[in-house]
């Protein structure tokens, strides 16, 4: 993203709502990503390429390679049932028999195995005695659902693991999950991909400080490599102006 791209969106968004973004240096985090839906028209115009449908391609039909089966998925709500297609068409050519009786159709997805939010809320704050503010136990049942315990069971270890990084409800904890179970390798990975540490902005520089100690002490970094991950962490954050 150029300057003057963001230069472009914060003269749109002040013309929509004056005083909401008025100069350029408010930005704090700029989310990319592949646009999703559009017409033909304007990606042709502006040379976008829109992913606007998955695709289940039998190149035994269309291009005479029997046994070849191409899908290219674009949205994670249809995954199960594009790839319950691609597994009726491909039992279909090995002349076996498909189940539709298959239970993915109605098993919860990862954390989802609860009746509604405010269990998995109740369930936290309960749990072995552990005490998070509202605020904490809320963004804790967003972000893992019924397998908030995953996140937890760390605290056993270690029970500073049960405080937040300064100014966020992020858990310590969940650093810990995130290279253990989440293959976490970097600082980025954790602070942009595995936690809300970078959501909403740049994170202080102690906690970007204490999270790189957590993980310096699990993946056994040397000083010069957790403060190049810190680094490589800031280098993320557009210095406008």
């Amino acid at each position: 993203v150029e300057e003057y791209e963001l230069e472009q969106f914060q003269k749109e968004v002040e013309k929509a709502y004056p005083g909401l973004c008025s100069d350029i240096d408010e930005i704090q985090v700029i989310n990319t990503g592949l646009t999703l839906f559009g017409d033909d028209a304007r990606e042709k115009r502006q040379g976008l390429s829109f992913g606007k449908r998955s695709m289940l391609i039998d190149h035994g039909s269309i291009n005479g390679v029997d046994g070849l089966v191409t899908l290219i998925g674009v949205r994670a709500t249809t995954a199960r049932g594009m790839a319950a297609k691609a597994i009726r068409l491909i039992t279909g050519k090995l002349k076996k028999a498909y189940n539709s009786n298959n239970k993915s159709a109605y098993q919860p997805v990862w954390g989802g195995n609860f009746k509604s939010f405010g269990q998995v809320k109740n369930q936290i704050q309960s749990f072995s005695g552990i005490h998070l503010s509202a605020q904490e136990a809320d963004a804790l049942a967003h972000n893992y659902g019924s397998n908030f315990s995953n996140v937890l069971k760390y605290i056993n270890e270690y029970i500073d693991l049960a405080s937040v990084f300064p100014g966020t409800t992020t858990l310590k904890a969940e650093v810990v999950h995130g290279v253990r179970e989440e293959m976490a390798l970097t600082l980025k990975d954790v602070v942009f991909r595995r936690t809300d540490l970078g959501t909403d902005g740049k994170p202080e520089e102690r906690s970007l400080s204490i999270c790189a100690d957590i993980m310096a002490s699990e993946l056994d970094w040397s000083e010069v490599k957790t403060q190049s991950e810190i680094e490589s962490v800031n280098r993320c954050y557009p210095r406008l102006g």
